[in-house]
């Protein structure tokens, strides 16, 4: 996912693959609270890629307990195609409400229970 070798990543630590290598404390802190309280933790950061290019994660992580130590067990998801899917999603709705706001028709949508959920200036001038 980095990039990088196990012997390379076994010698890093996390905060060289972390963009936000400046992430304050009481952002850390906060973390540490909700494994703690919780159990578990989830947040998203980006990390660098070996070649440079930055990417996002989802991080689950939480906090085990191994002869006494305390550990952090996290699980790393690349999400670059689901930002990049929201991404889409949002043009694409920005696109429609560009489009159906400057319609001169009357545009109504409903959703599946047949309750409206937007219509467009057009209606409200020529519905009132």
């Amino acid at each position: 996912m980095h990039g990088y070798t196990v012997d390379e990543i076994r010698r890093m630590g996390i905060r060289e693959l972390d963009v936000f290598k400046d992430r304050t404390l009481p952002d850390c802190a906060e973390i540490i609270r909700s494994m703690e309280a919780r159990g578990i933790a989830r947040f998203e950061v980006e990390h660098y890629h070996k070649d440079g290019h930055i990417f996002p994660l989802n991080v689950t992580t939480s906090i085990i307990h191994l002869n006494g130590q305390k550990y952090f067990l996290a699980f790393h998801q690349d999400i670059t195609m689901r930002k990049r899917a929201e991404d889409a999603l949002r043009e694409s709705k920005s696109r429609m409400r560009a489009f159906t706001d400057t319609a001169q028709d009357a545009i109504i949508m409903m959703d599946s229970e047949g309750l409206i959920s937007y219509w467009n200036p057009s209606t409200e001038r020529i519905l009132g």
